[in-house]
């Protein structure tokens, strides 16, 4: 599957050479995105939700621009649409603060934010977590930016 790296307002940006890249812009909102993470544990890396399970999307990555308001749910315009009546059209908040912390807000969906088998209002994901949104299950990983799982 795909690694994708995807604007807050919606568009998905073209970045083949992920390694490569520090910061892209947007050619719609011209936004500059700062993709990669300097680390002191994990050296050059950058965010990524990988879609473990629901309806569609299963083994898509996207890539976290740090600094970011990203929002998650069922309508156009969204950083990751998903496309279920379980999701709300806006139904959280992902941050990528620059430290490298993932911190999530829920948005009043009605079927809750998840991180692990706790649902919340606002949380921390960690590394290798799990944050369900309706019926989709996502989970973080830290990729080395030159390639490879940390």
């Amino acid at each position: 599957m795909a690694i994708l790296v995807c604007c807050p307002c919606g568009s998905p940006l073209d970045c083949e050479q992920l390694d490569i890249v520090v910061t892209i812009e947007c050619p719609n909102c011209t936004r500059e995105l700062k993709i990669e993470l300097e680390d002191p544990k994990r050296g050059r890396c950058h965010a990524v939700l990988t879609v473990m399970d629901g309806p569609h999307w299963v083994g898509e990555q996207f890539v976290m621009p740090r600094g970011q308001d990203l929002i998650i749910g069922r309508g156009g315009g969204n950083w990751i649409s998903l496309d279920s009546e379980d999701v709300a059209v806006r139904h959280c908040r992902v941050k990528l603060t620059p430290r490298g912390t993932v911190q999530i807000e829920d948005l009043g969906g009605e079927s809750g934010t998840w991180i692990g088998p706790s649902r919340i209002s606002m949380g921390r994901l960690r590394p290798t977590e799990s944050l369900t949104v309706g019926s989709f299950r996502l989970r973080l990983d830290f990729r080395s930016a030159i390639g490879g799982e940390i």
